[in-house]
C-alpha cells in the first residue's frame, strides 16, 4: 500500500478537532441537534442529505479558556456523531474546506479521545495549487505526523508515487519506495526508483539508492542521486559533460555554478578541464529588466598547452547592452575583444573558427526636432593584417526631403493649403561630424589609439588619426507636365572641413556640387481573353533619361583624405546621360468556379449596383527586365558603356497537393557596339514542399491525473503554475512550427551559373536543403553547397531528431572542409539539465 502525507493535513485535521467541539455540546447518541433552525439527523438513516455552511467555531480548551478559529465549509450526504466513543463521521461525499485547503473522501472521521483524524476510500486533497490523491488517510493531531496510502501527487514537471510519504516540514516530503517520472502516460515509459526519497517542495528530490527503469527494467543504479524540480531560473550547480575528442583527449567540461538573482539578473562560473590542451574558465551574466535595459557579459580564459613545458593564455571578452530612457532615446552597446584568433580555433562553431577580425560598436539615438540625432563608436580589430580601427566619435543629423514653403509658412495657413506650382520645390539638409583612427602600432598606447598620429623614417604613418566635418545640402523641383511626363531637376552641394589635409596644411575647407535633371513617363498595355484560364496580362513600360553634371575637381585628388563618409568628390569633369528602359508584366488568373459568377453584381441596402468583389488570381510583376546605358559626354572614342540587362521571372507558387515554387534572376553584359555578350550571371531557385499524413499505431494513454474526475474545479490538469517554457515542450513548438508552414517536408535547390568571355570556365555552385519527417516523431535536415565548378563540397550537415514520447535525441553533424564535428544528445524534454547524456567531436 502507498502512502503520501498532505501538506495541509495538519491544517485540516484542526479544523475537524474544532467541528467536533462544536458538537460536543449535544449529549445526545442517536440524534444530533445542529442548530435551530437546521434538520436534525439520525444515525440510523443514510439517504437524507446534510449540507452545512460556513459557522464560526469557539472551542472550550480546558474550560477556562476559548479558542476562535476562521470559518469552515463542510457537506457530505451524511454525518454523525458517537458521543459515548467522541467519534465523528461524514459519510458520502464528504468534504471539509478551510482557507485554501480543501478535502473530498468516501468517510472522513475524527477521534477526539485520541486526538486522530483519518480518511477511507478514495481521498482527494488540495493545498493551494498542490493536489495529491490516495486510499486512506491518517493523521495525527499532537505530532502533527500522517500519511496517505496508494496515492500519486504532481509535483512541479513530473509525477511520485509512494508507498509511504510522510511530511516532516511544511515543504518537506519523506517517500518511502518512491517512483518519480516526468513521462505524461498513464503506464509511464521510465521512472526513478529509490527506497528513500525525500522531496523539497519546489527546489529538488534526493534518494537513495536510486535505480533508472525503462519500461519497468532497470538499466542503470546509483547509491544516491539528486533531481531538481524548481521552476524558472534558480540557482544550483550544473551536471558537467564529461567526453573525449582527439583534440583535448579526455575532457569533462562545464563544472559550473549557475547563481540566479532575483527577476533581473543571473551569474555563470564554469570550469572546463581538458586533458591535452589545457582548461578554460568562463563567466556569464545576463540581465534584464522590462521598459530598463537588458543585456549581457561573457568571458572567457583559456590556458592553451602546446608542448613539452610550452602554454600560452588567451582571453576573449562580450558583451552588449540595450538601454530605454524616458525621453525615447536609447543607447546600445555591443563590446567584442580578445587577445588571439587561435582562442576560437577548436571552437564548434565554424563562423568563429574562420573568424579574422571582431568589432564592438557604440550607439547612443535620440529625436532632435523630430528627427533623429545619431552619436556611435566603433572598433575593429583585424587579426589577419594586424590592424585596429577606431572610430570615435561620429554624429550625425539629417532632414529628410520636404518642401521648402515649409520653412515660411505653418500648415495650417490658407496659402499653403492652395495648389500652387512653387509648392514643389523641396530641400534637404544632413551633418555628420567623423574621427578615424588606424592603428599598425604591435603594443599601442592609450594616445596611439585615440589621437596621436605617429611617422616612421619614411614619412609612413604607423598610426594615424583624421578628423572632419560634412554638411549636405540640396534641392529640387518636381512636376508631372501634362499629365503624363515627370521631370524633376536638382541641384547638391556638399562642404566639408578636415583638421589637416594631406599637405598637413590645418583647418582646411573643401566643397563641390552636382546637377541633375531626370524624366520618365509609363505605358500602360492591356490584353483579356474571353474563354481561356488566362484572364488578362497587363504590360508596363517605363522609360527613363537622366543626365548629370559634375564640374571638374580633379585637384581634390592628391589633397584631402576621404574615411568615414567624410569626403569630397575628386573625379575630373563629368557629364553623362543615362538611358534605362523598365518592363513589367503581370497576370490575372481565372478561377476554375468563377466563370459564371465573374460578371455578377450585388446590390447594396440603398439599392445600389456595388462592385463584385474580384474573384480572379493575380499574379504581380511576374516578369521583371531592365536595361541600362550610360553615354559619357566626357569620352571621344567609345562614349557609350556596356548594356546591362537585369531579368527577374518570379511565377506565383503552386499549391495543391503539394507546394511548388520557383524564381529566377539573372544580370547580362554587353557590349554596345558589337552588342557580343561580355559577363553573364544566372540564379535559380526551385522549392518543393508538403504536408504528409501520419498514423499513430501506437497511441499513448496520458495520465489524467486530476482530470479524470472533476473533483476541484479550479485544479486543472496541471495543477503547478509554470512559466509558458516549461509547460511547452520542444515537440510542441516543432508541431507548430509544422502547422504554421503548412509543411512537413519539403526540398529546395539553389544554383548559381557565371561566366564571362574572358573566364572560358564557367563558375557554378548548387546549394541543396533537404527536410523530411519521416514518421510522426522522426524528422532529418540535410543540405550542403557544392562547388560544380571544381566538383567539391564546401560545406555539408546532417540532423536527426526524434520524439521518444517524454525524451528527445539529436544528432548534428558538420563538416566544411577538412573540419569536421558532431554532437550526439539524449535527453528528456521537461528536466533537459538534470536528464541527458550529450557525446560530441571534432578535429
Amino acid at each position: 500500500m502507498k502512502k503520501i502525507i498532505m501538506n495541509y493535513l495538519p491544517r485540516m485535521a484542526t479544523i475537524i478537532f474544532f467541528l467536533a467541539g462544536v458538537l460536543l455540546f449535544a449529549q445526545k447518541e442517536e440524534i444530533i441537534p445542529l442548530a435551530d433552525d437546521q434538520p436534525q439527523k439520525s444515525t440510523l438513516s443514510s439517504d437524507t442529505l446534510y449540507t452545512d455552511n460556513s459557522d464560526s467555531l469557539y472551542v472550550s480548551d480546558s474550560g477556562d479558556s476559548t479558542a476562535v478559529i476562521d470559518s469552515v465549509l463542510y457537506s457530505a450526504d451524511s454525518l454523525y456523531y458517537f458521543n459515548k466513543d467522541e467519534l465523528i463521521e461524514l459519510k458520502g461525499n464528504a468534504t471539509l474546506k478551510y482557507e485554501t485547503a480543501e478535502i473530498k473522501s468516501d468517510r472522513i472521521a475524527l477521534d477526539l479521545k485520541n486526538d486522530r483524524a483519518f480518511s477511507s476510500g478514495d481521498t482527494w486533497m488540495k493545498d493551494g495549487d498542490q493536489l495529491l490523491a490516495g486510499n486512506e488517510v491518517k493523521y495525527d493531531i499532537d505530532s502533527k505526523n500522517g500519511l496517505i496510502t496508494e496515492g500519486i501527487s504532481k509535483f512541479e514537471k513530473g509525477f511520485f508515487y509512494g508507498k509511504e510519504i510522510r511530511k516532516v516540514d511544511s515543504r518537506v516530503f519523506d517517500v518511502d519506495e518512491g517512483r518519480f517520472t516526468t513521462c505524461d502516460a498513464k503506464n509511464p515509459h521510465f521512472h526513478i526508483y529509490a527506497k528513500q526519497m525525500r522531496i523539497f517542495r519546489n527546489d529538488k528530490i534526493v534518494a537513495k539508492p536510486v535505480l533508472f527503469y525503462v519500461n519497468n527494467f532497470p538499466i542503470m543504479g546509483l547509491p544516491f542521486g539528486t533531481f531538481t524540480i524548481k521552476r524558472g531560473r534558480h540557482s544550483g550547480i550544473l551536471v558537467p559533460e564529461p567526453g573525449y575528442n582527439r583534440y583535448d583527449g579526455k575532457y569533462l567540461k562545464n563544472i559550473a555554478y549557475y547563481f540566479a538573482y532575483k527577476d533581473y539578473s543571473d551569474l555563470l562560473i564554469a570550469y572546463d578541464f581538458k586533458e591535452k590542451s589545457g582548461w578554460e574558465v568562463r563567466l556569464e551574466n545576463v540581465y534584464i529588466k522590462r521598459y530598463k535595459y537588458s543585456g549581457y557579459v561573457k568571458t572567457r580564459l583559456k590556458k592553451r598547452v602546446e608542448g613539452i613545458n610550452a602554454s600560452s593564455y588567451d582571453w576573449v571578452v562580450n558583451a552588449k547592452h540595450h538601454s530605454d530612457f524616458e525621453d525615447k532615446s536609447t543607447f546600445d552597446a555591443n563590446l567584442n575583444f580578445a587577445s588571439t584568433k587561435k582562442v576560437w580555433e577548436n571552437s564548434v562553431d565554424i563562423d568563429e573558427r574562420l573568424k579574422e577580425e571582431i568589432s564592438s560598436d557604440l550607439s547612443y539615438k535620440r529625436l532632435l526636432w523630430s528627427r533623429q540625432l545619431n552619436i556611435s563608436a566603433s572598433y575593429t580589430d583585424n587579426f589577419k593584417d594586424k590592424i585596429r580601427n577606431i572610430s570615435f566619435p561620429k554624429i550625425s543629423y539629417s532632414l529628410p526631403s520636404k518642401p521648402i514653403y515649409e520653412l515660411f509658412l505653418s500648415k495650417d495657413s490658407s496659402v499653403s493649403k492652395e495648389n500652387n506650382w512653387w509648392k514643389n520645390f523641396n530641400f534637404n539638409f544632413s551633418i555628420h561630424l567623423a574621427h578615424k583612427g588606424e592603428i599598425k602600432e604591435r603594443k599601442p598606447t592609450f594616445s596611439d589609439v585615440f589621437f596621436e598620429s605617429t611617422q616612421d623614417s619614411s614619412g609612413v604613418y604607423i598610426n594615424q588619426h583624421n578628423a572632419g566635418a560634412k554638411n549636405s545640402f540640396g534641392v529640387n523641383y518636381s512636376h508631372k507636365f501634362g499629365g503624363w511626363l515627370n521631370i524633376s531637376p536638382g541641384l547638391s552641394a556638399n562642404e566639408v572641413w578636415y583638421d589637416r589635409d594631406k599637405l598637413d596644411n590645418k583647418l582646411v575647407r573643401a566643397a563641390d556640387y552636382s546637377s541633375y535633371i531626370r524624366a520618365n513617363f509609363s505605358l500602360y498595355g492591356l490584353r483579356q481573353f474571353n474563354h481561356s484560364y488566362l484572364k488578362a496580362v497587363r504590360h508596363i513600360i517605363t522609360p527613363e533619361a537622366s543626365f548629370n553634371y559634375r564640374p571638374d575637381f580633379s585637384k581634390n585628388e592628391n589633397k584631402y583624405y576621404s574615411f568615414d563618409g567624410i569626403s569630397v568628390a575628386s573625379g575630373r569633369k563629368s557629364r553623362s546621360v543615362n538611358l534605362a528602359l523598365n518592363n513589367k508584366w503581370s497576370l490575372k488568373i481565372r478561377n476554375k468556379s468563377d466563370i459564371s459568377t465573374s460578371t455578377d453584381s450585388t446590390t447594396t441596402d440603398n439599392n445600389e449596383t456595388a462592385k463584385p468583389e474580384d474573384p480572379h488570381k493575380r499574379i504581380n510583376d511576374i516578369l521583371t527586365l531592365r536595361s541600362s546605358l550610360l553615354y559619357d559626354l566626357e569620352k571621344e572614342d567609345k562614349p557609350f558603356s556596356n548594356i546591362n540587362h537585369s531579368v527577374g521571372f518570379n511565377p506565383a507558387p503552386i499549391e495543391d497537393f503539394f507546394n511548388f515554387k520557383y524564381s529566377a534572376t539573372g544580370n547580362l553584359q554587353q557590349d554596345a557596339y558589337n552588342f557580343e555578350f561580355l559577363s553573364w550571371r544566372v540564379n535559380n531557385e526551385f522549392s518543393i514542399s508538403g504536408q504528409a499524413t501520419y498514423v499513430d499505431y501506437f497511441p499513448v494513454e496520458t495520465n489524467k491525473f486530476g482530470e479524470e474526475k472533476n473533483i476541484f474545479p479550479d485544479i486543472q490538469s496541471d495543477s503547478l503554475k509554470t512559466d509558458d517554457y516549461e509547460r511547452t515542450s520542444i515537440k510542441d513548438i516543432e508541431d507548430n512550427l509544422a502547422r504554421a508552414n503548412k509543411s512537413n517536408w519539403s526540398i529546395v535547390f539553389s544554383h548559381s551559373y557565371s561566366a564571362s568571355r574572358e573566364n572560358k570556365r564557367p563558375d557554378q555552385q548548387l546549394d541543396t536543403t533537404v527536410t523530411l519527417q519521416i514518421t510522426k516523431n522522426m524528422n532529418i535536415t540535410y543540405s550542403n553547397y557544392l562547388d560544380l565548378t571544381n566538383k567539391r563540397f564546401i560545406r555539408q550537415s546532417f540532423t536527426l531528431s526524434r520524439d521518444i514520447h517524454c525524451w528527445k535525441i539529436t544528432l548534428n553533424w558538420n563538416k566544411s572542409g577538412d573540419i569536421w564535428d558532431y554532437r550526439l544528445l539524449f535527453f528528456n524534454i521537461k528536466l533537459p539539465d538534470s536528464l541527458r547524456i550529450r557525446k560530441s567531436e571534432n578535429n
